[in-house]
């Protein structure tokens, strides 16, 4: 709480004690003021609206009082005397200028809440109002908002005009002075026989303009010391910020030191940040207000849903596009961005990087008390259901068909996410070694963090309720999984599902490539592979498993103290009962029972060295110390050890299904090598180039033989 700001007993005060410098003329007594308001932070916005006068007018009293505070300072010193006041006389003139501040700052209180009941009208107006008058009640709004730092304005300005006064009363008196003298050097010459007593009253009338003349440089001097202080306030109080184009790469700086090396939303940021610059406009940052959001949310109901990956779009700037779709008919149209994505994407972003650029420079945040008008027609967001038993059944028997023929993930990942509701990002980022034995149940344990061999790094989660130990079903030991997570881990494979970390964004690629499987199953729209989350949950409330257990499992938050305390972890009895849920009625898992996909070919996992130092006697010691772990780039790879997978299969006279069962390789992994989906990997590239020698040492001998 301010120290300026009180509570005593059911009512609020204001109570500020008067400087040192303004004691002799307010006395050291503190100055109260009682706040009729109800609340703490209504109290709060007077009591600082108070704050800012009470400023105010003792710069005013140092200013325009300063020869009346100098003679109360120096009250006992025989040079005044003669203007010596008596003690009741100062106690008077002490209660009378008390007075008059209290009275000054009551009527602040009584104009701010005049003002706090004119804007409240014009908001109940603004919430009645329809579009076509909004800007105007708005406009009101601001004019209201602006009327509280009058005050301000008017001191500024009439204490620049009571200072060049005071300067020319000062400069008049000079003036006099000088022709006072002129008058006595004349009346001295004139009279000869007076001289000595004239040049007498000519050096006191000097001594006391000599006197005059300090009095009033020591009073400019504290005048402008005063109006320095003037300036300061009134600087600060109207100053708005440096204009964001200026400030934004600040903002993006300090995010991309905030965030993992690889992450995206630092452009997220900017590319809101420039559609926001290239709507509204460059302005300092406090100085827009909920109106340019407002305008940039109705501008963003155009913006085509696929702007910057769709090619009809290229080469457009986002105006061009918004523009472009507006003056389109409206069947010619093309889908807009979701409401959501507006309000949280575009606006939220805005919001939040102007919000952190106003603290780091010290100015107010526009947006603090306001509600941005998102139009109403914009598309909702897509909502997502779960996947019914016959869907659950199509689509488990198309990704077990050919299992051995087909990528480890392809044929895993979608059982794993209906049996155990974890998330695709969580399920990608699974290493071997985080699949355990629990109470008897094997679990997944996210809580560590990810180890490979670019080095130890957080797991790429989406909140902190993610870390944290889900069980698996019983069925997948019997199915095969853990057998074969067993068999990866003794490859030496790094994740349970390499291949995908091929690619620079794992979880996006497994996305992209089940919305092609879900498409081509005819279940597309609402369906995606996060419906198999929504299934898992529906699933364990079919048969009565408890909410706290179905949040822990499932990565979500607790809601309610009550339910946060406690273990944040499931209990062995919530372990044993999700692990040994019956399935629903008429779920079939038959076409996993045997399925055994084909390991990717990986390089094996590369161990930190260790460094083994030497006793004193020479021997090696028990002693180890791992050598740092620096995170490492990928290598570029070599484009003349690139190897034409398609030409070399066509050149042995198989098809893609032959040649991954000849040489033991993933047909997955052929077609995505033949398209350019992926690149094949170090050892893949050594297999591939000896078939390619055995193949050319074939042709060799064959055409030697016809020679001869």
């Amino acid at each position: 709480m301010a120290s300026y700001l009180w509570l005593r007993g059911a009512h609020w005060f204001f109570q500020l004690r008067p400087p040192r410098d303004l004691q002799s003329a307010l006395g050291s007594t503190p100055i109260r003021i009682r706040l009729l308001c109800q609340t703490r932070r209504e109290a709060s916005r007077f009591a600082r609206h108070l704050a800012g006068a009470s400023e105010r007018w003792f710069l005013s009293m140092r200013y325009r009082g300063f020869e009346r505070l100098r003679i109360f300072a120096l009250r006992n010193n025989i040079e005044n005397s003669e203007r010596h006041e008596t003690p009741d006389q100062i106690k008077s003139l002490q209660a009378a200028l008390r007075r008059k501040f209290t009275d000054a700052l009551q009527a602040e209180v009584d104009a701010l809440r005049q003002i706090a009941v004119e804007y409240d009208g014009v908001s109940s107006q603004e919430e009645r109002g329809n579009s076509a008058n909004r800007r105007a009640v708005q406009q009101k709004k601001n004019e209201i908002a602006l009327r509280g730092f009058a005050g301000w304005q008017e001191f500024a300005q009439k204490t620049l005009a009571d200072y060049e006064q005071l300067f020319r009363d000062l400069q008049s008196e000079l003036e006099a002075k000088h022709r006072i003298l002129d008058d006595l050097q004349a009346l001295t010459e004139n009279y000869g026989d007076d001289f000595q007593e004239w040049k007498q009253k000519l050096t006191n009338i000097s001594q006391k303009a000599n006197e005059f003349e300090a009095q009033a440089r020591s009073a400019h001097e504290a005048n402008t010391k005063a109006m320095g202080k003037v300036e300061e306030v009134t600087h600060r109080l109207l100053y708005q910020g440096p204009k964001l184009s200026e400030c934004l790469q600040e903002f993006l700086d300090a995010k991309t030191v905030q965030l993992p090396k690889n992450s995206r939303e630092p452009e997220y940021f900017k590319h809101r940040l420039k559609a926001f610059l290239e709507i509204v406009g460059d302005q300092p940052i406090a100085a827009y207000t909920e109106a340019d959001l407002t305008r940039f949310a109705g501008r963003l109901q155009h913006l085509p849903e696929r702007h910057t990956v769709d090619p009809a779009w290229k080469g457009m700037t986002l105006v061009q596009a918004i523009e472009e779709n507006e003056n389109r008919s409206r069947s010619n149209r093309v889908e807009t961005i979701s409401f959501t994505t507006v309000k949280i994407g575009y606006i939220g972003k805005v919001k939040t990087a102007i919000r952190w650029l106003c603290a780091n420079h010290h100015v107010g945040y526009p947006f603090k008390y306001a509600h941005t008008l998102i139009p109403k027609d914009l598309p909702t967001p897509t909502i997502r259901f779960g996947l019914d038993t016959d869907q659950l059944n199509k689509l488990f028997a198309h990704c077990a068909a050919d299992a051995d023929e087909r990528r480890p993930e392809d044929v895993w990942l979608p059982l794993l996410a209906f049996l155990t509701g974890a998330r695709l990002g969580e399920l990608v980022s699974i290493q071997p070694h985080n699949i355990r034995q629990r109470h008897g149940v094997y679990v997944v344990d996210l809580t560590g963090r990810i180890m490979d061999s670019d080095g130890i790094r957080n797991r790429p989660l989406k909140t902190r309720e993610s870390l944290r130990l889900f069980a698996l079903h019983d069925s997948l030991t019997k199915l095969g999984f853990i057998d074969w997570v067993q068999q990866q881990k003794r490859a030496g494979h790094e994740y349970v599902f390499p291949d995908l970390h091929s690619a620079a964004r794992p979880t996006h690629a497994a996305s992209k490539r089940f919305q092609r499987v879900f498409r081509g199953l005819k279940m597309g729209g609402p369906h995606v592979f996060h419906s198999l989350r929504h299934s898992f949950k529906d699933w364990a409330r079919q048969f009565g498993v408890e909410e706290r257990t179905i949040t822990l499992q499932a990565g979500h938050s607790l809601d309610g103290i009550a339910l946060r305390y406690g273990n944040r972890y499931l209990r062995e009895d919530e372990l044993k009962k999700i692990a040994s849920l019956p399935f629903p009625a008429g779920l079939d898992v038959s076409p996993y029972q045997g399925a055994n996909p084909r390991p990717l070919v990986q390089p094996p996992v590369r161990r930190p060295v260790v460094d083994l130092i030497n006793s004193d006697k020479g021997s090696v010691g028990a002693q180890q110390q791992p050598r740092p772990a620096h995170r490492k780039e990928r290598p570029v790879p070599d484009t003349h050890d690139a190897i034409d997978v398609a030409g070399l299969r066509k050149a042995l006279g198989l098809s893609q299904r032959e040649f991954a069962r000849t040489f033991d390789i993933s047909i997955g992994n052929v077609r995505d090598w033949e398209q350019g989906r992926s690149r094949p990997g170090r050892l893949a590239r050594t297999l591939l180039r000896s078939i390619q020698l055995g193949q050319e040492q074939v042709l060799g001998q064959t055409n030697t033989s016809s020679a001869q």
